[in-house]
C-alpha cells in the first residue's frame, strides 16, 4: 500500500514539474481562496495575496499571448454589465454600489481561472 502511494506522490511530482507559471499562480490563487492561510496566521495578511495572484496571473497570460476571451466570458462581463447598470438604476443606489466591486472581482477570477485550467 505504502509503493501504491509512494508512486502516485512521485508521478504527481513530474507532473507538476511541467507546468508553467501560470498554473501555478491559479494553483496558488485556488488555496489562498479556500483555505485562507492569511486568515488563520494573521503575520501573512499584510499582502494582499489573492489579488497578487490574479493579477500576476493576467499579466503572465497577456505576456504569453494566451488571454483569449471566449463567448462565455462575453456573457460574464455581459452579466457583470448588467449588475452595475441595475445597481445605478436602483431604488437605493448607495446600498447596491456597497459591495459591487465583488461582482468585478467574479468576472475576472473567472476569466483568470479558465485560462489557466
Amino acid at each position: 500500500m505504502f509503493s501504491a502511494v509512494r508512486d502516485d506522490i512521485r508521478t504527481l511530482r513530474q507532473e507538476l514539474k511541467g507546468q508553467d507559471l501560470i498554473f501555478y499562480l491559479g494553483l496558488g490563487f485556488v488555496v489562498l481562496y479556500y483555505l485562507r492561510p492569511q486568515v488563520i496566521i494573521s503575520g501573512l495578511d499584510i499582502i494582499p495575496w489573492l489579488q497578487i495572484t490574479i493579477l500576476g496571473g493576467l499579466v503572465a497570460m497577456v505576456v504569453n499571448s494566451r488571454l483569449k476571451l471566449t463567448g462565455t466570458h462575453f456573457l460574464v462581463f455581459l452579466f457583470t454589465a448588467w449588475v452595475f447598470l441595475s445597481a445605478q438604476n436602483s431604488l437605493y443606489p448607495e446600498t447596491s454600489f456597497r459591495q459591487i466591486s465583488v461582482r468585478l472581482i467574479f468576472a475576472i477570477e473567472v476569466l483568470f481561472l479558465s485560462k489557466c485550467v
